[in-house]
Parts: structure tokens; C-alpha cells; sequence
């Protein structure tokens, strides 16, 4: 299956180039800073840019932002014990341990759990100290969500093509 695509400058709203390949080629696109790039049909991609339909554009700009929103949760999340793994595997992790530490803590007996963060540094936790890495990832995760729904908010206000397409949706993430 084929893919189809449009870069284009957000400064601008202008197409910058476009573009097709194997299924997932966008994906793998290294584009400058200050580009963006949609995936559109095979009948949409046969026009220019200013001609994909509002609405057409407006789902392809949201499942941009979804997948930077995914990538994002998943990048890391800043604790006080410095940057933790932040994927699904890990945030699992993360929650049985401080609900671990909370059932501890509210039996009042003793906890105390080795945690490696991302750089390989290992931290020896007790119950709040956990609480505070699982509290940090939820606010990591939050704070992800929050920006994505913000982008959600100009992409649907957005009345024109080219006022979408100057929604820098690469801007505001976590790094």
C-alpha cells in the first residue's frame, strides 16, 4: 500500500514539497525545523496542498498530533530522581510500585525499593519517594494530554487551510 504526503512550512502555511512511498514513509521523513508534514489520499495528493479539503486536513494534522502526543508520553518523564522511562511497560511499573509504597505507607510498615532511572543512576526510594516518582509520571502524562487537546482546540477553530497549517504543531512538547 502506498502513502501519501505533503510537507509544508508552518511559518507560512505553504506547501514545501510532497511526496510518496511505501506504507509508514512519512514517518521516517527528516524534515527542518519549522516543517510539518500531513499524509493524504491518493486523489487528494493528486492537487496541491491549498486544495485538500479543510476537513481532510484537519484529521490528518490531529493524527500528526496524536502520534507526537504518544511519543511524548513515552519519551521520558522529568522526577525528582531525574528522567524515568515513561512507557507503557515502565508507567506500569511505576504505578505498581507506588501503589505498593501507599499500601505501605498506610499500613504504617516499612518500604524501600531500589529505582533505576533512564541515565542508569539507581536510587534507593522509601514510600514517599516513590509517591513522588508515580505522582511526577502522572503529571508528565497530564501535562502531554493538556498540550494535545490545546493543539485539538486551534485545529478545529482554524477556518482556513493555511491557518491550520501555521498551527506549529511541533512546539510546546516535553522534552
Amino acid at each position: 500500500m502506498r502513502e501519501y504526503y505533503f510537507t509544508y512550512d508552518f511559518a507560512t502555511g505553504t506547501e514545501f514539497n510532497k511526496g510518496s512511498g511505501e506504507a509508514g514513509i512519512s514517518a521516517i521523513q527528516n524534515l527542518p525545523s519549522g516543517f510539518g508534514i500531513v499524509t493524504v489520499s491518493e486523489a487528494e495528493y493528486s492537487g496541491t496542498l491549498i486544495d485538500v479539503p479543510l476537513s481532510s486536513l484537519r484529521l490528518a494534522v490531529w493524527n500528526r498530533v496524536k502520534a507526537k502526543r504518544d511519543a511524548a508520553i513515552d519519551g521520558g518523564a522529568m522526577t525528582p530522581i531525574g528522567v524515568v522511562d515513561s512507557d507503557a511497560l515502565s508507567r506500569s511499573n511505576i504505578s505498581g510500585a507506588a501503589l505498593g509504597a501507599l499500601i505501605a505507607q498506610s499500613a504504617s510498615a516499612a518500604f524501600s525499593i531500589d529505582w533505576t532511572a533512564r541515565d542508569n543512576t539507581v536510587h534507593t526510594l522509601n514510600a514517599s519517594g516513590m509517591l513522588a516518582v508515580g505522582l511526577a509520571v502522572l503529571q508528565h502524562v497530564s501535562t502531554v494530554h493538556d498540550i494535545a487537546r490545546d493543539f485539538r482546540t486551534a485545529i478545529e477553530a482554524a477556518a482556513t487551510v493555511t491557518e491550520l497549517l501555521m498551527i506549529d504543531i511541533n512546539a510546546g512538547w516535553p522534552s
